[in-house]
């Protein structure tokens, strides 16, 4: 198992560490956001769209690094990723909105990780602007990447060392960690969605009068900024998403360029 630590150790700089973390992030537990109610329903929602056009836009650039002349490096997938994905303006100004907002320390471009030791750490201000199912769909996401990562690694082991050792070489060495990263992406992306998802339904459950006959909260729905029109995805993009942490786990038979 030793041969297979340099390919993890590449790997460290994708996931978030207690010291790359700022010294204010709180842990989950000390995280206290408000329950969401109706008037959090439209938010959510944003929210939910928001993170399924990143997870569109990932498997976009998993595409992009299966390519001749795709991403080659963790960094260029990520420089892929950010030239594809821009995040709602009108989620940046709600968590502009929190108690005590300072734009030299809280910033939405860091709003969570993951310590050294597995625990999901987050900025206060996150935690006082946004609603518990957004906070917690956050949280989940975090948590996903280690696992994740780590999977990507040990199930293309094999591969990775024989690329280290010179048996393999070129394009298909080239895209193994870039690929691991893009399958902790969507995957990670995918377990938020899902938990957003099923917030939108119980918020819809949630009496808004709380007296007289029971009623289900409306709202007004707020048009997406971001979407993922004129990204090259599968048709069946649900069903690859879930099935991807089946490839992280056990690996690839062949890696196609």
């Amino acid at each position: 198992m030793r041969t297979l630590l340099w390919p993890a150790l590449a790997l460290v700089p994708l996931v978030a560490h207690a010291e790359d973390l700022p010294s204010h992030f709180v842990s989950a537990d000390d995280c206290h956001p408000r329950e969401c109610t109706c008037a959090d329903g439209p938010m959510v929602e944003l929210f939910l769209s928001d993170q399924t056009a990143a997870r569109d836009a990932w498997i976009a650039v998993r595409v992009d690094i299966m390519s001749p002349g795709g991403p080659a490096t963790p960094a260029d997938a990520i420089a892929d990723f950010q030239g594809r994905f821009a995040g709602d303006s009108r989620i940046a100004d709600q968590f502009r909105s929190c108690t005590g907002y300072d734009p030299a320390v809280n910033k939405l471009t860091k709003i969570a990780g993951v310590s050294g030791i597995g625990q999901a750490r987050l900025d206060p201000c996150f935690c006082d602007a946004f609603c518990a199912d957004i906070v917690s769909s956050t949280v989940s996401h975090e948590l996903m990447h280690v696992p994740t990562v780590i999977a990507g690694v040990v199930g293309r082991g094999d591969m990775l060392v024989a690329c280290k050792v010179g048996i393999l070489s070129g394009a298909m060495c080239d895209a193994l960690l870039p690929l691991a990263l893009a399958d902790s992406e969507i995957a990670a992306h995918q377990v938020g969605v899902v938990v957003l998802d099923n917030a939108v339904d119980d918020i819809h459950d949630l009496d808004p009068d709380g007296d007289g006959p029971r009623t289900r909260c409306t709202w007004d729905a707020l048009t997406p900024q971001t979407d993922s029109a004129g990204l090259d995805v599968p048709d069946d993009l649900g069903e690859r998403a879930w099935t991807l942490w089946d490839r992280i786990v056990h690996g690839s038979a062949r890696q196609d360029r």
